[in-house]
């Protein structure tokens, strides 16, 4: 840890959250706040989140990445993505004490992370924008529909499959079992009991939609083209006629790199992530 990074434990209904200040330009207006979401803490897979704060603090930006509670440093039970509001509310609190020229903080988060930044940012007049990496909107439709078709299939088409078929390696009653659930489950999710298809998004999804209409900032949406999570976004983005007209608003950029997995850790994604992120910001936030 540099010089310019430092270390701050705050509170959050009584329990501790732990988290590292990337400071930036002494004189910004905005911060980004990074939110964790998943199985991680304020590192990110395979360091993420320290490479994106550096680069982005590098750049003048100040950063804080956190971890909430019952995950990494932090104290308490942990809590489902859709109940870390106090979290990240604290969060910005602390961002704005420790940087006291910031007026405005963008919120970034992957997956759950994501989602919960969406969820929170419409009800915090301080939060300016959001990047959101591979939102999770998942649903029991999506689970079923979204594995044939982006994985199932494509797995079919793939030299790999077959080379390890002709060596013996593949377990075709496995493969088939698992094959003909996924079929199963889209057909019975689709159909419904009566025939007609069932509609089982969740109503954080819906949520997710409307916030993206009321919040007031500019979006950034960062979406990964090899991941069942990003595919399903872009996807349901598509085909759900509510979706498609928030993901048109003037407000909202999407960017999608059609190789980067679902955490985007390859170095050449980062790097184009950190890029976007910044030419993004330079945009939006400067001129506010």
């Amino acid at each position: 840890m540099s010089a310019s990074e430092l270390p701050v434990v705050f509170d959050c209904a009584g329990e501790s959250l732990v988290g590292v200040l990337h400071q930036g330009l002494p004189t910004a207006e905005f911060g980004v706040l990074i939110v964790v979401g998943g199985p991680q803490y304020r590192v990110g897979s395979h360091r993420e989140f320290v490479v994106l704060a550096r680069r982005l603090a590098a750049q003048g930006t100040p950063v804080l990445r956190f971890d909430v509670r019952g995950m990494g440093d932090a104290s308490g039970d942990r809590r489902h993505f859709e109940e870390i509001e106090a979290d990240v509310r604290a969060a910005v609190d602390t961002f704005l004490a420790q940087s006291p020229l910031l007026s405005r903080v963008v919120l970034m988060g992957l997956c759950d992370g994501a989602s919960s930044s969406l969820l929170y940012a419409a009800r915090d007049p301080r939060v300016s924008g959001l990047v959101l990496m591979n939102p999770w909107i998942r649903s029991d439709d999506g689970l079923s529909r979204y594995p044939l078709r982006h994985y199932y299939w494509p797995r079919l088409l793939q030299k790999s499959l077959w080379y390890k078929a002709l060596r013996g390696d593949f377990r075709p009653g496995t493969a088939l079992r698992e094959f003909a659930g996924a079929l199963l489950g889209a057909v019975t999710r689709r159909g419904g009991r009566n025939g007609k298809r069932q509609d089982s998004a969740p109503d954080f999804v819906a949520h997710m939609r409307r916030n993206v209409e009321r919040f007031e900032g500019q979006v950034l949406f960062l979406i990964s083209g090899n991941d069942l999570v990003g595919r399903e976004f872009l996807e349901n983005s598509r085909i759900n006629k509510a979706w498609r007209e928030s993901m048109d608003r003037d407000t909202v950029t999407l960017k999608v790199f059609p190789d980067a997995n679902h955490t985007m850790t390859a170095r050449r994604d980062l790097d184009e992530v950190a890029d976007e992120c910044l030419s993004w910001l330079s945009k939006t936030q400067q001129s506010s």
